[in-house]
């Protein structure tokens, strides 16, 4: 999707996946048997389309979704689920510049209870999901909000490379 069709498109909440390449991702894809590696969500600030998302040694970022659109995979919020909120919104802002947390992300491959030191992206972008209303289960990966998104949609995703 090219940046043009995603300003028409896109809305705050809606979902981006991509796949990656590197070690770590490589990692993430393996452990959980997907296809995708990284996830983020979208944001509007005014008249800017951000993503928000939480990444290896940055931590929890906002970036202008026009400098990683053309290799993201959108899937739209569904619409009777999930509403972009206030509080969604809030702590979306209020998280930001949070460590990335490495341990989070093991733990989420072995079941076991996350901390709030920091965030992985999944966690981070459940976090914000399930402030809009959106039931997922938990702990999240990339594959799992996928899965549960289409799931909702029941419908095929609107897609770009999804290679980061």
């Amino acid at each position: 999707m090219n940046y043009a069709d995603a300003r028409q498109k896109i809305k705050s909440g809606d979902v981006l996946l991509w796949r990656c390449t590197g070690l770590v991702p490589w990692l993430i894809r393996k452990i959980t048997k997907s296809q995708w590696a990284h996830v983020g969500i979208a944001i509007w600030w005014g008249d800017r389309l951000m993503v928000v998302d939480s990444y290896p040694v940055k931590g929890t970022r906002a970036r202008p979704l026009g400098r990683c659109i053309d290799t993201a995979t959108w899937l739209p919020m569904p619409p009777l689920e999930g509403r972009w909120t206030a509080e969604a919104s809030s702590f979306a802002l209020e998280e930001l510049g949070r460590g990335y947390s490495y341990q989070n992300l093991f733990k989420t491959w072995m079941g076991l209870n996350l901390a709030r030191s920091g965030y992985h992206c999944a966690q981070y972008a459940g976090g914000i999901l399930e402030r809009c209303g959106l039931k997922l289960s938990w702990p999240p990966t990339p594959e799992s909000i996928y899965a549960e998104l289409r799931g909702f949609l029941n419908a095929e995703a609107l897609t770009g490379g999804g290679d980061a």
